[in-house]
């Protein structure tokens, strides 16, 4: 089942920015404002989180959160092995998920490890908090309802546009954000993780740090509901 959730705009900012997280459990989608430095998501009402049958329909168990699927190969690559499970399971938008002290440490462990692949500090190394601990480890996306897709109804390289700016690591963001079907996140990921903002692909096209595996040029999906190739 999808759910949109749609919380009151706060302030007058003229920009509505939205999380999304999604789960194995219940596939949500929640829609929220910017706050602070973006990556603060305001929670959706407690009875979406605590929905479901507590065991009164002949015994059905209540449904619980197994995985985390905001953003592909996280928890795989930035969370300990002994943390994995309980990452998954933590509530996306819960405080103590963005501040436990123990998936940051992890989170900063692995970024610096992948920041060193290629022998160079691009993001200050280990004696510098990693800038991208806090929007990672949330796992949401961040979108901004009041831009397009400028490119076209296909090409939109709207995969982290939106966080680079809230982080005030590029200019002002060209996209709605979050990712399309259409976006080779693991190479945009992986470029901006070990070259930084410099090898961080400006067209989404050329990344620096690829893992060659490609989509179907021939047959895009449309950046439109339902997002059917063409």
């Amino acid at each position: 089942m999808r759910r949109l959730l749609l919380p009151a705009m706060l302030g007058a900012s003229a920009i509505a920015f939205g999380a999304l997280a999604a789960s194995c459990a219940d596939d949500d989608v929640a829609v929220g404002p910017k706050r602070d430095a973006g990556f603060d998501a305001t929670p959706p009402d407690a009875a979406f989180l605590d929905a479901g049958d507590a065991g009164a329909d002949g015994g059905r168990p209540k449904p619980g959160q197994v995985d985390r699927m905001g953003r592909p190969a996280i928890n795989t690559a930035l969370v300990s092995k002994a943390n994995k499970d309980e990452y998954n399971r933590s509530p996306t938008f819960d405080p103590a998920t963005a501040s436990n002290a123990k998936f940051a440490a992890d989170f900063e462990a692995a970024l610096d490890t992948i920041d060193a692949l290629d022998g160079v500090d691009d993001w200050g190394g280990a004696a510098a908090p990693h800038p991208l601990t806090k929007p990672l480890l949330g796992d949401f996306l961040l979108l901004d309802t009041s831009k397009g897709c400028p490119v076209g109804p296909v090409d939109c390289p709207s995969y982290l546009d939106v966080e680079l700016t809230v982080l005030g690591l590029q200019g002002d963001h060209q996209t709605f954000g979050g990712r399309t079907p259409n976006d080779d996140v693991m190479d945009l990921t992986l470029s901006l993780l070990v070259k930084g903002t410099a090898g961080f692909c400006a067209d989404r096209s050329t990344c620096s740090v690829r893992d060659y595996i490609d989509g179907n040029a021939a047959r895009k999906a449309t950046n439109v509901f339902p997002y059917l190739s063409e």
